[in-house]
């Protein structure tokens, strides 16, 4: 995947710094939650701003799911979030993940958003889905 194709990507703060400069390492433009938004913002406040930036959320928090239902009328928008989002795992585990899926992220993101298709990566310390 070439830097101009990379998404931008929205950090949550609930992951380490780690994570942050893995993805930046890469050529990503990373923006962490508690620089752009306000440290604490809701995840309903996160997924707006990552869709507003066309950025990816990554999280370890795995409560976006229930947001999403009960976001009163924004349902919908709050839907097509893209996410990679790690569901068991250490924040240790979440770094070697990700540096083990780093191709099949990006490859799995490149063939979602050319049938412009969202983009949901659950990732375990055993195994990953990938939703488009």
């Amino acid at each position: 995947m070439g830097a101009h194709s990379l998404p931008p990507l929205l950090i949550d703060e609930c992951l380490p710094n780690s994570i942050a400069a893995f993805f930046r390492g890469r050529g990503y433009s990373v923006t962490v939650v508690g620089q752009a938004l306000p440290a604490g913002a809701p995840d309903v406040s996160v997924v707006a701003a990552a869709l507003d930036q066309g950025a990816v959320v990554v999280t370890h928090d795995s409560d976006f799911r229930q947001m999403r239902s009960s976001a009163s009328g924004a349902g919908g928008r709050l839907q097509r979030a893209d996410r990679i989002y790690f569901k068991k795992c250490s924040h240790a585990q979440a770094l070697a993940r990700v540096a083990q899926l780093i191709d099949v992220i990006e490859t799995e993101y490149r063939i979602a958003k050319a049938n412009n298709g969202k983009f949901l990566i659950p990732i375990t310390a055993n195994s990953y889905t990938v939703f488009r």
